[in-house]
């Protein structure tokens, strides 16, 4: 899920400081949580979620 959902977890972040890899890792699977949490309890994202489809279009029209 983490691949192929919009997380980019795959890309190699091992470009910086000592620790960046590890915290940018930690942010990707924070943001996985909040989605995931919202996805449950929050009804506006909920409805969004739904008119968008799936997670790639969501990121999509984040970053526009």
């Amino acid at each position: 899920m983490l691949k192929t959902k919009g997380y980019q977890i795959e890309h190699n972040y091992g470009h910086g400081k000592r620790h960046l890899a590890s915290f940018l890792t930690t942010l990707n699977i924070l943001a996985l949580l909040f989605h995931t949490v919202f996805a449950l309890v929050h009804p506006p994202y909920q409805a969004l979620r739904t008119a968008l489809g799936t997670r790639k279009t969501f990121f999509d029209d984040l970053r526009a």
